[in-house]
């Protein structure tokens, strides 16, 4: 439960106030993360955040633009899952001395609670319908049922489908000399001065009017505001070089409502009235810029009667560090200019889609590698070279054909919208993959067919010959795609938008893989990209990120096309989620000339990110060392993972001092993922470590079970039996180590290395001791069965010989005559002969059953 009282308790209590003014806060409770846009879209119409916790914020807007605010949130999130509900009502703003505020809030009002939303709704109090009374694409309905104070004060707000708003918020800046410029010393840096602001003026894209004594520059937009007043304010309070003389400033809003109130050709104002090196603005407007301000009187005699009259204020010197900035990147407007509708290709003007010279590009140029290790200020100057080359004449193929930052920088520029180049139509037609972008690196081999000639062909703007050729592989291979693709560019470039989307229609039909399919879509939202149509663009990119999720190239463009149609805080929610996914897009939101209606926001709004990496980067590159120590401390230099883990470490070492947004989250996100995989490393070593342990006093056990049998043990196995105890002895001191420390760890591999080597050689000496018990049991089951055989067969021939000899010599045989009369050699003989007999028939007899018994042997044994 979430209570709305919590966060006004953390407002400042303002028990005297020096003004009241009417206004209306808005309450947000969310889900599980509020999206970036939300408060991007409330900052841009004029509100401020006053207090927030986890899950709830708290803002203030001085007039009904809240509504519109609502009305295009509403529009961006209606169709999403996002859990968010708005409450907006009616408050008195309190404002006492310096810039404390407080808020007024009826205790019925105050005492709201709201559950932790399951859907997105906004409710909008009565006041605010009778506020923007008349405008039709604003819906407020009664709620069937409502829980909240004043029920039927409350409505739940709509926005039609055809709601559009933007914040309209502009002013007039300007600037005169605090002295009277007739010296002609004076009049000198007052000129001086002049060229510094306009320069600046310039760069960042805002319109201005010169005249002697004063200069004029529009500025539209609350970021503008805020950045110019930081760009000013730093300068004259000298906390930045450029100060040449003291200066009035002053900043008038400009009415919408009565045009050309204010304009650039208004007198000056009662300079009088101001102070010099201050920035006097509508109080409001000082609420709405943000921390980082302060009264430049901290006790004036207060003369504001409204929340609208003027105030000054400078920098809180203390608060400067802290502050968002900006990125020091310009685009070059040589590169955003040009008298051509912007390439289908590249985006650029400054040539017709058949020049453009991405056609001659063959493959995918690792140059966003080379520019995430460039610094921010070499890639501004590398953007500056560029201007100045392309200014002078220098042409565009020349510069991407050179090797210096600019045309890095070009061909960074040029890979922006690859998707859409020739380039990758080679690409898609040799990928074997099915997901985007692996895909496009499993290619096929290269087959010289007729559609690749077409292709050529096309390239080299020999269009009708290509078109011919298509059209005759189209009606020989009907259901292949690539044809149908090269049909499609060629129509667009002969500017049949409507025939080309049909081609790229039947190749999405005839695509067999969700790359193929992914790709037409984004060639269909890139040209109605082009042709201006934004929201059916969006679509098409959609339909492409939905069919291959990795697409993020289709998500970019998505937020390309709501710069382009003014939905600025949308595209940088969008980029914002973009670039945590893959940080290369914060190189690409730097260089885009595409991006040019948007860039000086962006280079604002993303400083907090860019300030954030940098010190978490530098809070990485610290840890470094103990990295490189813990590697050392728990891996052994001849462990593989000590040299895996120290060439990562060596990987991100390169990126360290580079002012780069991409190198910085490289930093971030290897250190973090270097450090828990050494720790998932050592987790699994321990959990090797304890199994290598277990299984070898198994196998040492095993070792003892098999030499158990030999006789002597303690006479002829005492070596034998020291290494086993030496090896019994490093298993058992692996048990006593703290395996949780890198000395204990260290220790442990040491012990268990030990017992390996120790087992090692015992299972040596076993293979040696089975060997000579092998041989012994087979002489002495042999010896056993030569004694039983040797008695048998001598059996057998004491019976067998004498009765030979007796029968032969009954039948007057001579053979038995000789036998008796040589008795004593028969004998000899026999005996010979008996022996060598038994001998023989043991040793088959043993070798046939040797290993039964001994089996049945060692298994008595045990």
């Amino acid at each position: 439960m979430h209570n709305l009282s919590s966060l006004v308790d953390q407002l400042p209590k303002v028990e005297f106030p020096e003004m009241v003014s009417q206004g209306y806060c808005v309450w947000m409770v969310w889900g599980d993360q509020l999206p970036e846009s939300v408060p991007e879209t409330f900052f841009s119409f004029g509100g401020w955040e006053v207090a927030s916790t986890d899950q709830q914020s708290l803002w203030v807007f001085p007039s009904k633009e809240v509504v519109f605010a609502c009305a295009q949130v509403f529009k961006w999130l209606k169709s999403s899952d996002t859990r968010l509900t708005i409450r907006v009502f009616p408050v008195r703003i309190n404002i006492g001395k310096g810039l404390e505020h407080s808020l007024g809030i009826e205790d019925r009002i105050l005492e709201m609670a709201a559950d932790r939303p399951s859907d997105f709704e906004v409710w909008m109090h009565l006041r605010l319908r009778e506020a923007v009374a008349g405008v039709h694409t604003l819906k407020f309905e009664l709620p069937a049922s409502s829980y909240l104070p004043y029920s039927d004060q409350w409505y739940v707000f709509r926005a039609g489908e055809k709601a559009s708003f933007f914040s309209k918020f502009s002013w007039l800046f300007i600037m005169g000399p605090a002295q009277a410029s007739k010296d002609s010393k004076i009049s000198q840096k007052w000129e001086q001065q002049k060229r510094l602001v306009k320069d600046i003026s310039t760069r960042l894209g805002f319109t201005f009017k010169e005249s002697d004594e004063s200069l004029r520059i529009q500025i539209d937009g609350i970021r503008q505001l805020r950045s110019w007043a930081l760009e000013m304010l730093t300068v004259f309070q000298g906390l930045k070089e450029g100060k040449k003389l003291s200066c009035l400033m002053v900043c008038l809003e400009r009415n919408e409502s009565r045009p050309g109130s204010l304009d650039l050709d208004l007198p000056d104002p009662d300079w009088s009235q101001f102070k010099p090196d201050v920035l006097y603005l509508p109080l409001k407007n000082v609420f709405q810029l943000g921390p980082g301000f302060e009264p430049a009187d901290p006790d004036p005699q207060s003369r504001e009667k409204s929340i609208s009259d003027l105030v000054g204020i400078r920098v809180n010197t203390k608060m400067f560090g802290e502050m968002d900035q900006r990125l020091n990147v310009f685009l070059p407007k040589s590169l955003t200019q040009g008298k051509y509708d912007p390439c289908f290709y590249c985006g650029l003007k400054s040539h017709r889609i058949e020049g453009c010279p991405s056609r001659n590009m063959f493959s995918l140029d690792p140059v966003w590698g080379q520019l995430e290790k460039t610094g921010l200020e070499e890639i501004s100057q590398g953007l500056e070279k560029l201007d100045q080359e392309l200014s002078s004449g220098t042409g565009v193929e020349d510069i991407l054909q050179q090797s210096t930052l600019s045309g890095t920088i070009l061909r960074a520029v040029f890979s922006i919208n690859h998707p859409a180049q020739h380039r990758t139509i080679r690409l898609v037609w040799r990928s074997r993959g099915n997901d985007w972008p692996d895909g496009l690196r499993q290619l096929s081999s290269f087959e010289e067919v007729q559609v690749w000639s077409a292709l050529e062909n096309f390239r080299m703007r020999q269009s009708g010959f290509a078109e011919s050729s298509a059209k005759k592989l189209c009606l020989r291979h009907p259901k292949d795609y690539q044809p149908k693709t090269l049909l499609g560019f060629i129509a667009l470039e002969k500017g049949n938008p409507r025939e080309a989307q049909k081609y790229f229609d039947e190749a999405i039909d005839l695509g067999y893989t969700s790359l193929q399919k992914a790709y037409h879509h984004y060639l269909k939202g890139r040209m109605k990209e082009t042709a201006r149509d934004y929201v059916q663009a969006q679509s098409h990119y959609q339909d492409a990120e939905r069919i291959a999720p990795r697409m993020y190239e289709a998500r970019y463009r998505q937020g390309v096309c709501m710069v382009k149609s003014g939905h600025i805080d949308q595209a940088l929610g969008l980029f914002w989620n973009l670039i945590k996914n893959d940080p290369v897009f914060f190189n690409y939101i730097l260089i885009d000339p595409e991006l040019k209606d948007g860039h000086v926001h962006f280079m604002s709004s993303l400083y907090p990110i860019w300030k954030s990496a940098v010190r978490e980067a530098g809070s990485a590159e610290d840890l470094f060392p103990k990295l490189e120590k813990k590697i050392s401390d728990w891996f052994d230099a001849d462990h593989p993972s000590q040299n895996q883990f120290n060439q990562r470490l060596d990987f991100l070492r390169q990126y360290s001092g580079i002012d780069n947004y991409v190198a910085r989250a490289r930093i971030v996100e290897g250190s973090r993922k270097l450090f828990d995989d050494i720790a998932k490393k050592i987790e699994e070593e321990v959990i090797l470590l304890k199994k290598d342990q277990h299984s070898l006093v198994k196998r040492l056990r095993e070792i003892k079970s098999e030499v158990s049998w030999f006789p002597l043990a303690g006479l002829l196995l005492a070596r034998f039996n020291r290494v086993a105890g030496q090896a019994f002895a490093d298993l058992k001191k692996v048990s006593e180590t703290d395996l949780g420390t890198a000395s204990g760890f260290r220790k442990g591999h040491e012990l268990i290395r030990s017992a390996r080597e120790k087992i090692g050689i015992l299972a040596k000496k076993l293979s040696y001791l089975k060997t000579v018990r092998d041989g012994l049991l087979f002489i002495l089951i042999m010896f056993k069965t030569f004694l039983w055989t040797i008695v048998i067969v001598l059996g057998l021939s004491l019976l067998a010989v004498p009765g030979a000899a007796y029968l032969g010599m009954r039948h007057g045989m001579g053979w038995a005559y000789s036998m008796v009369d040589q008795v004593g050699i028969v004998f000899q003989l026999g005996m010979v002969i008996v022996g060598i007999f038994s001998l023989g028939l043991a040793a088959i007899l043993t070798v046939l059953g040797f290993e039964k018994k001994k089996a049945r042997y060692l298994s008595y044994r045990e």
